[in-house]
């Protein structure tokens, strides 16, 4: 497992259907020091992240944000508040028991941080923070390439979700959108290396 520069022109729907034919887990976006997934993830992945960025970085400390799930739709809505249906306690417990077996067999400090209830506010100043103290953040949730993307607030039903196509067609143009211009609209305020 690898993962894919921020200037990486091919479309989210590309890498998703090149990668996932070649591995079990989503590709990985590298921002600076902050990693994105481009699709489905799981713990192995972001274990093979950290191996991978020891590897090529020397990196030894990491933030791992989890406690929610992701979407390519996006993760907030209009009003900046996570969507009702992110926030995953489970997930959370998961990779926090995932990291405590991990990170001595991988000689790294892994912090995880529930981040399932934070807006995006916050988590844009969270993410800031934790670069700048010299971690790598990973959001290991899926689809978190996306989580800048804003949903609409009624989006938090099912019904709504079908109600117009509205949603589906905002996957569906998340999805045609290169990386490269994903990492312009939605993460120009990532301090790059």
């Amino acid at each position: 497992m690898s993962y894919y520069q921020s200037n990486e022109v091919r479309t989210i729907a590309e890498l998703m259907r090149w990668d996932m034919a070649k591995a079990a887990n989503a590709p990985f976006i590298k921002i600076g020091r902050l990693i994105l997934a481009v699709d489905q993830t799981g713990n192995e992945a972001w274990e093979q992240i950290i191996n991978k960025l020891k590897q090529d970085h020397g990196a030894r400390k990491f933030k791992l944000y989890s406690g929610r799930h992701g979407a390519i739709e996006g993760c907030f809505q209009d009003n900046g508040e996570v969507y009702g249906g992110a926030a995953d306690p489970a997930f959370y417990q998961e990779d926090l028991r995932e990291a405590n077996r991990f990170e001595p067999l991988a000689n790294v400090d892994i912090q995880v941080v529930d981040t399932g209830r934070l807006s995006k506010l916050l988590y844009k100043q969270r993410v800031l923070t934790d670069i700048a103290s010299g971690h790598w953040v990973i959001v290991s949730w899926c689809n978190s390439i996306a989580s800048m993307h804003t949903r609409p607030i009624n989006a938090d039903a099912a019904a709504d979700y079908l109600e117009g196509g509205v949603l589906y067609v905002d996957a569906f143009e998340m999805t045609r959108k290169r990386i490269c211009d994903v990492v312009i609209e939605d993460y120009a305020w990532v301090p790059r290396d």
